[in-house]
């Protein structure tokens, strides 16, 4: 499940990141059955329900974004359970190895307009020499682009200072999956 592949905001330590890797195999086995929403996140103390939908994880050839690594993503979405307005997201996870962080901060949908980006993690920095870095962040989508995307999915690009660039799709099942959790949880009164 994602779920377990996503830290909550400075609770990772760099040291940790060893510890991460092995729970990151378990993540990157693939999903028995359909797609399917990976989660949903809410308890009694929540003003929300959160709706982690189906991961997707890419190990790209080096030579196509000039870095060895492996990157997740998924479609995230809160549900207010008081006014029942939904708000979205692209989760982007990505671990790598190096001596310096790439440090992504633009992310740009096909039209190239430029999309928010909320950092969530990084960890690794301040190595001496190639370690494993990892780098977490959402990038706020709002609900009419995910209806008017529904049938034909979209792409969006998210870049590094470094000048990497990671193409990642958001596919039809993906959305189609969310918006019916979304609606869901919506009617709940």
């Amino acid at each position: 499940m994602l779920r377990a592949c996503l830290p909550k905001a400075g609770t990772m330590k760099p040291l940790a990141a060893l510890a991460l890797l092995t729970l990151l195999a378990a993540c990157a086995a693939p999903a028995a059955g359909p797609p399917h929403i990976d989660h949903v996140n809410s308890d009694e103390f929540s003003k929300n329900y959160e709706i982690i939908g189906m991961p997707q994880s890419e190990t790209p050839d080096v030579h196509v974004v000039r870095i060895q690594a492996t990157y997740k993503w998924a479609l995230r979405s809160w549900v207010d359970k008081t006014t029942h307005n939904a708000h979205h997201a692209i989760y982007f996870y990505i671990h790598y190895s190096g001596a310096h962080r790439r440090n992504f901060f633009l992310a740009n949908n096909e039209n190239a307009e430029e999309m928010e980006i909320v950092p969530i993690e990084k960890a690794g920095h301040g190595c001496a020499s190639k370690c494993d870095i990892i780098e977490a962040l959402d990038v706020t989508i709002d609900e009419k682009m995910l209806r008017t995307h529904a049938n034909s999915g979209f792409r969006i690009k998210i870049s590094s200072r470094s000048g990497d660039e990671i193409i990642i799709p958001i596919t039809p099942v993906m959305i189609q999956l969310q918006l019916e959790a979304v609606s869901k949880y919506e009617a709940i009164r």
